[in-house]
């Protein structure tokens, strides 16, 4: 991105978690901004970007995009959350990080459980895992009520309109597109739908057994596992990206309670 495509300030939507990199990256460069948040992003978000001093908006998912296209035509440069080759080149950039981090320890890996909104980090992450790992399986997982890339699969397009109602709210992508797509149909080999309740177990098991604070979004992977059969990845190596803890302690029994 050249600096001149800054000058006006950026603009960003999302549910919390693209939103505080957007305002990070906003308050670090002293950016003008505008920060679309949906009005069910959980407090513990939405204090972060606070803390970034973000302009911030509220909106919901099925008008957020019109709105950053208004912002677009004020001179904002739009952050997209998923899509666009800057964008999937970030989230390459963990799966580099994977890699270097496998090439310590010495081992190959058979598959990887990636939770799933709008596709960019599993674009991302999948294309540079497939490159060094030819024969591995790159699984998605979403939930039942917002299982957009599944139905994008199905019909070889992005959905432009998706039925979204899960406690996974940074996975409920309302539309999806087609830079980001076209590289999600090329490296992803299965696809797992889970339930709101399989993630509140997820979120559970993952604070008694590994003492580890999580939202919804960040467990697919936990929950998809404990769907799949034993002997799916018997003896094989199975890596679960986790991807996000921003969520505050109040949201999160209420979810694990509920």
């Amino acid at each position: 991105m050249k600096k001149k495509d800054l000058e006006n300030g950026i603009t960003a939507v999302s549910a919390g978690n693209h939103a505080i990199a957007a305002s990070y990256a906003a308050n670090i460069f002293n950016l003008k901004n505008k920060i679309f948040l949906y009005k069910s992003a959980n407090k513990y978000r939405i204090q972060a970007c606070k803390n970034y001093n973000a302009n911030i908006l509220f909106t919901v998912a099925e008008k957020a995009f019109d709105e950053v296209k208004k912002a677009e035509k004020q001179g904002y440069k739009f952050v997209h959350p998923f899509d666009g080759d800057k964008t999937l080149q970030g989230s390459a950039s963990l799966g580099l990080e994977i890699i270097n981090q496998l090439n310590y320890m010495d081992i190959k890996i058979d598959n990887v459980l990636i939770s799933v909104g709008g596709g960019g980090l599993i674009s991302g992450v999948g294309a540079v895992l497939k490159q060094y790992f030819p024969n591995i399986n790159i699984i998605g997982v979403e939930p039942n009520e917002a299982k957009g890339i599944t139905d994008s699969l199905k019909t070889n397009q992005p959905l432009q309109k998706v039925y979204i109602n899960s406690i996974a709210d940074s996975l409920c992508a309302p539309i999806h597109m087609p830079y980001s797509f076209s590289v999600a149909k090329q490296v992803i080999d299965d696809m797992i739908n889970i339930t709101d309740k399989d993630m509140s177990n997820a979120m559970k098991f993952a604070y008694n057994h590994l003492k580890l604070f999580l939202e919804p979004a960040c467990v697919a992977g936990f929950a998809a596992l404990e769907k799949l059969k034993e002997e799916t990845f018997k003896n094989q190596n199975t890596l679960i990206l986790l991807c996000g803890s921003n969520i505050d302690f109040k949201s999160w029994n209420s979810i694990v309670n509920n």
